[in-house]
């Protein structure tokens, strides 16, 4: 009775999957996840940043345009008083005036000045010029005024920093765009695998099921046996256990396949788990791809060394730009004040020119950081070749396993045939009272090992073909197998 409740639960598990389900093609899983996968979203974000970085990069080339401006108050107005300097020229020149005066008397044949009247000339031509030479007071800078003024400045040459700089931006563009491949690689392999599984675990639930049923008529046989009194209780009880471990993989298993399209759903970026991954058949290629041709396929297309490439690239770049900080900087530069009214007779109204500098000493940081972005090539350098040797070793361990599939899915036909026959044997030799039921039991569970091993073996094969073609840069192939 126990049995009966078990198997009626499974079913109509596996009748409300189906109801709730929907099955999906592995080429329309992969289009949906390239575009609702969230990652896949989040790779997309990151190349349009890059390439605004490169526009941004090549902004640094043109010109620049500044308006700067405020209002100021001051203590007090800027004033030039040159007072002091009025009274003495007025004073000398009166003076000067006096003297030649008295001489032109003199020379005339009239008599000199006496001190009073030098002192009444002075006077008079004193206040005669005082009257006449305006003050020396003026005004430079008010003591509120308003500034302002456009500055623009054009670099001319920074010693190559800003061409490297560009072409670290390009460089970190197409790492986003290898990067976002090398996501889309493993997205499908992902999925791809998803749908091996499912092959898997489809064609095994059948081969339990199998025997289940086979178990299932042995135990009825055993029973019709033992109340014939042909076999013992221990020939049910034989059955019993090999039946109740049958229903239990069964069951293990199913809910393995279920969990499938909760992996596929959170692939596709779906938030429910409705589209059930299926593959009808697979058959083994008649020929295997070129191993050399692989190498050579993967060491070019890889996206993970284009990566490491771009990373070598942008090692070079970042050489030259600590590079240029040891070459001088030139670049052109204009002023425009809009303020003219408030400027002081001191200020230009506008103003061009060029400006050069150059560091002398900074405390060798721009040594250290030379030795620094040498020392980053050097280890991009080294990365990159480590990387090669382990995509060769990923490549040949791949290969390794696709041919020990092949050669296990070749040989476990001949055990099948062994195993069907073994079993038919075992049930005639049962049947006749010449067998156990133990004998029965083992033929059965031989049969389905054998028959899991040829589906496993199949499995493995595009196992580890689907690794490959992740490899080399062309994971969307091995849909040409599956779907």
């Amino acid at each position: 009775m126990r049995k009966t409740k078990l198997m009626f639960l499974i079913l109509s598990f596996v009748f409300f999957s189906n109801v709730h389900s929907q099955e999906i093609s592995l080429s329309k899983a992969i289009k949906t996840a390239l575009s609702q996968n969230p990652e896949m979203k989040y790779q997309s974000e990151k190349v349009k940043v890059a390439e605004l970085g490169v526009k941004s990069a090549w902004g640094n080339f043109f010109p620049t345009l500044d308006l700067e401006g405020g209002f100021t108050r001051i203590n007090s107005p800027i004033e030039l008083d040159l007072e002091p300097f009025r009274k003495l020229i007025i004073t000398l020149q009166a003076n000067n005036q006096v003297e030649l005066q008295n001489l032109y008397n003199i020379s005339s044949g009239g008599t000199p000045y006496t001190p009073a009247e030098k002192v009444t000339f002075y006077n008079q031509y004193y206040n005669l010029l005082n009257r006449q030479i305006p003050s020396f007071n003026m005004e430079l800078k008010k003591q509120n005024y308003y500034h302002g003024r456009f500055i623009a400045v054009q670099p001319l040459f920074l010693g190559g920093k800003l061409i490297a700089f560009r072409d670290y931006k390009k460089s970190v563009l197409n790492y986003s765009k290898s990067e976002k491949c090398k996501e889309k690689d493993e997205l499908i392999a992902k999925i791809s695998k998803i749908y091996l599984k499912s092959f898997l675990l489809e064609n095994v639930l059948n081969v339990r099921k199998d025997a289940i049923n086979t178990i299932k008529k042995h135990k009825k046989n055993a029973l019709n046996a033992f109340k014939e009194g042909v076999v013992t209780k221990v020939s049910i009880t034989k059955a019993d256990v090999a039946l109740s471990e049958a229903e239990a993989n069964y069951k293990k298993d199913l809910n393995n396949k279920k969990m499938l399209n909760v992996a596929l759903a959170e692939l596709l970026g779906k938030d429910d788990a409705k589209y059930t991954p299926h593959v009808n058949k697979l058959v083994l290629p008649a020929t295997k791809p070129n191993f050399d041709e692989l190498i050579a396929k993967a060491m070019e297309y890889n996206p993970g060394l284009d990566m490491i490439e771009e990373k070598i690239n942008q090692a070079e770049y970042n050489y030259k730009i600590k590079r240029s900080e040891f070459l001088p900087k030139v670049a052109a530069f204009g002023e425009k004040e809009i303020y003219p009214e408030y400027l002081s007779v001191l200020e230009p109204k506008w103003a061009i020119g060029v400006r050069i500098k150059i560091n002398l000493f900074n405390g060798f940081k721009d040594y250290s950081g030379l030795e620094e972005a040498e020392h980053l090539k050097n280890e991009a350098k080294f990365k990159k070749e480590s990387i090669q040797r382990k995509i060769k070793l990923w490549i040949e361990k791949n290969y390794k396993e696709m041919e020990n599939a092949e050669d296990e899915f070749n040989s476990v036909q001949t055990r099948i045939k062994f195993a069907r026959e073994n079993l038919r044997m075992a049930e005639k030799r049962f049947n006749s009272g010449m067998g156990t039921s133990l004998e029965v039991v083992d033929a059965e569970l031989s049969l389905e090992e054998a028959r899991i091993e040829k589906i496993s073996a199949l499995y493995k094969y595009f196992d580890a073909l689907t690794n490959i073609f992740e490899t080399i840069g062309e994971p969307e192939k091995i849909v040409e197998f599956i779907d």
